[in-house]
């Protein structure tokens, strides 16, 4: 009978570390990056009666000695995503963790990506410690190095995006075949020299025949006072019967040369005019019936540009969007992936650890490897089921009354036993 009491005490036990299980999830309900915690219980040994033989079949007689609580496991099912619109804030779709690096150089993991700048640039969590990922940049690409040694993250939000200078231009015109000899039309083109300055380029176009119109390529700033010029600004071009372009031919196209006055100091710029398509078939410039007009413009420089937002790509690329309309990437997140996540310890704040029991991370890209994908401007919920968390609470709550009654009615049993003396 002293049994009873000692196996009704297990499930007491149980059961209330069961409920205190059940209450932390809970508590965790809007933790960001949390995986709720589910329980197994295990019977304790039991004691096997009578030298193991029970009947003639064999069977052994045992008596159970209770239960135990076997393992707390954390369900690393996906959580709900929850936009932030704040450019820092990563989650992720899939396996993985976010890979972090305290200030005393101990390696952590997080599912939780509410990731800020600190005063230095660098990407932290709300304890501090460093994002960690890939800053090397491809002097050739300008791509991310991936997969190399992991470094903090650090990204200076005022940094320059130089200019390039324009060395192509172009514009769609057409030259209204029904003007008069001696009719004009101009047209612009922005152009940008070394320094990233922008200069207005004009084309003036004077119809000087059927089918022929000479041109003229100015610019006020290269005209100005302080010795600029322009080289090889002038030519013809003329046209079939058709409306179509025959002179200057494809590959043949004019090259200009713009010697900035001394007022700018910029490096002098050769840029040509682009007439003809790639292929070589089809021309910029018609000479239809309809008026001149000018549909589109176009040049391949641009002005320095400062960061102007950042967004985060599916692979982890940190990529900067600068003001004057160009990309870069600036690094790369990395994650990691553990052969049994289940065996990974939790450090608090948000942060699990690795043992043996989890092995050794594989860390590389977001999207390779079995690692998910990254989503920005987006956080994970906690996966915490509140009607099944209710639910175990019922179960918890049933589980510990019908072990309170076996030791009641094992204490008046027993109470009656002690009564067979009176």
């Amino acid at each position: 009978m002293l049994t009873s009491f000692y196996s009704a005490l297990t499930g007491l036990n149980a059961n209330a570390l069961y409920l205190s299980i059940i209450g932390n999830n809970l508590a965790n309900l809007n933790t960001i990056g949390f995986k709720a915690n589910i329980t197994t219980f295990g019977d304790l040994l039991s004691q096997t009666m009578t030298g193991g033989v029970a009947n003639g079949a064999g069977n052994p007689l045992q008596i159970g000695l209770g239960t135990q609580l076997l393992s707390t496991t954390p369900l690393f099912t996906q959580g709900s995503l929850m936009t932030t619109g704040e450019a820092t804030s990563m989650a992720i779709l899939g396996n993985g963790f976010f890979i972090m690096e305290d200030i005393n150089g101990t390696i952590s993991y997080t599912r939780a990506g509410n990731f800020t700048l600190d005063k230095d640039g660098f990407l932290v969590a709300p304890d501090g410690s460093f994002v960690q990922g890939w800053t090397g940049i491809d002097p050739v690409t300008g791509l991310v190095v991936p997969n190399t040694a992991l470094s903090d993250i650090q990204i200076n939000p005022g940094d320059l995006n130089p200019p390039k200078v324009t060395d192509l231009m172009s514009h769609v015109t057409n030259l209204s075949a029904d003007a008069a000899i001696a009719d004009t039309y101009s047209t612009s083109v922005v152009v940008y020299d070394s320094m990233g300055t922008a200069h207005t380029v004009t084309y003036t176009f004077t119809k000087t025949a059927a089918l022929t119109w000479s041109w003229a390529v100015t610019s006020a700033d290269a005209d100005a006072a302080g010795g600029g010029s322009v080289t090889n600004g002038t030519g013809t071009l003329t046209f079939d019967a058709n409306g179509v372009l025959t002179a200057p031919a494809a590959g043949a196209e004019p090259q200009i040369t713009f010697d900035w006055n001394t007022t700018f100091g910029a490096a002098n710029s050769l840029i040509t005019w682009d007439i003809w398509d790639t292929a070589g078939t089809t021309a910029n410039l018609t000479s239809y019936g309809s008026p001149s007009s000018t549909s589109s413009t176009s040049q391949n420089g641009y002005g320095a540009g400062t960061v102007s937002s950042f967004v985060v790509r599916t692979d982890g690329v940190i990529e900067a969007i600068y003001s004057n309309g160009q990309t870069a990437e600036l690094a790369q997140v990395a994650l990691a992936n553990f052969n049994n996540p289940h065996g990974l310890i939790k450090l608090g704040e948000n942060l699990y650890g690795e043992t043996i029991t989890s092995g050794a991370p594989s860390v590389g890209e977001a999207g390779t490897g079995g690692r998910g994908a990254i989503a920005g401007n987006a956080l994970e919920l906690s996966n915490v089921d509140i009607a099944q968390e209710f639910t175990n609470i019922i179960t918890a709550q049933r589980g510990y009354q019908a072990n309170s009654r076996v030791i009641t009615t094992s204490d008046e049993l027993m109470q009656e036993a002690i009564n067979i003396k009176r």
